[in-house]
């Protein structure tokens, strides 16, 4: 904790002890009052940035964009994600969605579920999920011959592996939701086109094509 987030919350402990009242979550209130005003403001100068840096890659006509009512329905629930989280990875994807709303073509209960997938997904959740849309993406193929999924998966992302307990649960969760296919192939023995083989399901590709900014046919050139 820095020394002027130190001054903050004593400055707030002295105002707390100074109004005499016993009960009332008056220090908590006081907290809250402080996130919402700083912090709060910080994610969505952040945020801001994001996205306005996203729409500038395409052509916006502003006139009527505001009737676009798939954009409208993104922008407002990417907003209201945005402000949940620190991690700018994490508003990187909500900002990749936004863009890809301008031409959504699908029904709104289709791009909210993208979006509540978005929300509830963490960034490993999606960074595992792109690679297993192309498991040799950015790393190529090594040179074993029998091996498991997980061997690229720790290669791509090394600190991954000192959480393999959670990256189980996670792959566990993708194949739950129907978003990677079935099966133990993180930890089964199997050969080298099985190692690098596609996991990712039609919904799951359907979902990165939502969060990035290029087709799924084009996801070997993306790197997250």
């Amino acid at each position: 904790m820095n020394k002027d987030n130190v001054m903050t919350v004593a400055e707030i402990a002295v105002k707390t002890a100074t109004s005499m009242v016993p009960f009332g979550g008056t220090l908590l209130s006081c907290i809250i009052d402080e996130v919402k005003s700083k912090a709060m403001q910080k994610r969505q100068d952040e945020w801001m940035e994001v996205i306005e840096e996203k729409l500038h890659q395409c052509v916006i006509d502003i006139d009527t964009i505001g009737e676009n009512e798939s954009f409208t329905t993104a922008i407002i629930k990417a907003t209201e994600i945005a402000a949940k989280t620190a991690e700018r990875e994490k508003r990187e994807y909500l900002a990749n969605a936004v863009l890809n709303s301008i031409e959504f073509n699908s029904e709104e209960s289709i791009l909210m579920i993208y979006m509540e997938l978005l929300e509830r997904y963490t960034v490993w959740h999606l960074k595992i999920l792109t690679h297993f849309y192309n498991p040799e993406m950015g790393i190529g193929r090594s040179n074993e011959s029998m091996g498991s999924a997980e061997g690229p998966l720790y290669r791509r992302y090394p600190y991954m592996k000192e959480r393999t307990d959670l990256v189980d649960k996670i792959v566990t969760d993708l194949q739950n939701e129907g978003m990677l296919t079935s099966g133990n192939y993180m930890h089964s023995s199997m050969i080298s086109n099985g190692i690098y083989a596609k996991r990712t399901t039609k919904l799951g590709d359907d979902f990165l094509n939502f969060i990035l900014v290029l087709r799924p046919s084009q996801l070997d050139l993306i790197q997250i």
